[in-house]
């Protein structure tokens, strides 16, 4: 992101915000300045080697090795054979919700009105408006470290300032009370982020693990559980032998 606005931006003169005769200025925000994920860097690198004849293994993002299934991929083709392809509602088709909901229902025991499930065009879509329904500027947010880099980013460019705590196979790669406390003690903490499965540790949070870090408190601080947010990214592909836990399963107003 922050090569981008560097990459498109025209040198100021005096006074700020003017540009020079002639040609036009764009001036990039403060809250571009965020780190690039270096992924993407990998990967563009990989891409120009492989443009120029090079053979590439591809290793650099972590996504599902197997095809689409097959079901998927004939709904897909009939929507576009049958012109089924304009825009949806702002929240997702109301079918694609309430057959979440059914989800949650039959796997975790929640039973969640369908009004309140979103569908965005992938996980860091949903991040943006988690963070932004949740949290306000200068709020900060405890995350594990090491946990998925671009959670640092986005917050970073709302704002926000991620707090990574270290996590150990002492605690399973989970962030644990005691640390989160340590930090809110440091200065106050405005809620944390939950991945199960973890990235890229592979951790689950243990229903018992879940419930200890949403009761994080000492008679010094307040409770530091006023914002959770839990990420479930590959859950049923990779994981499917492991009994996973919701947060919606023991409080359905999470």
């Amino acid at each position: 992101m922050r090569d981008s606005a560097k990459r498109f931006a025209v040198p100021h003169p005096t006074p700020p915000g003017l540009a020079e005769p002639g040609r036009v200025g764009v001036r990039a925000s403060a809250r571009s300045d965020v780190p690039a994920f270096m992924v993407m860097d990998v990967v563009a690198a990989a891409a120009r080697l492989e443009a120029a004849g090079r053979r590439i293994i591809h290793m650099e993002i972590g996504q599902p090795g197997a095809a689409a299934p097959a079901s998927a991929v004939a709904a897909a083709q009939a929507a576009v054979a049958t012109g089924r392809i304009s825009y949806t509602p702002a929240l997702g088709n109301a079918s694609l919700r309430r057959r979440i909901a059914r989800h949650y229902a039959e796997r975790y025991g929640a039973e969640i009105d369908h009004e309140r499930i979103v569908i965005t065009t992938g996980s860091s879509a949903g991040f943006m408006l988690a963070f932004l329904s949740m949290f306000e500027h200068g709020d900060r947010i405890a995350i594990a470290s090491p946990s998925y880099p671009p959670y640092r980013n986005v917050l970073a460019a709302l704002g926000c300032e991620a707090v990574p705590i270290e996590v150990t196979a002492a605690t399973r790669f989970a962030l644990a009370p005691a640390a989160l406390l340590a930090a809110h003690g440091e200065r106050p903490l405005r809620g944390m982020l939950v991945a199960s499965p973890a990235n890229p540790s592979g951790t689950m949070m243990t229903a018992d693990a879940l419930r200890k870090a949403r009761g994080s408190r000492s008679s010094r601080t307040r409770s530091i559980t006023a914002s959770i947010m839990r990420s479930r990214r590959r859950r049923r592909s990779t994981f499917a032998q492991t009994r996973s836990s919701s947060t919606l399963s023991r409080n359905t107003s999470a």
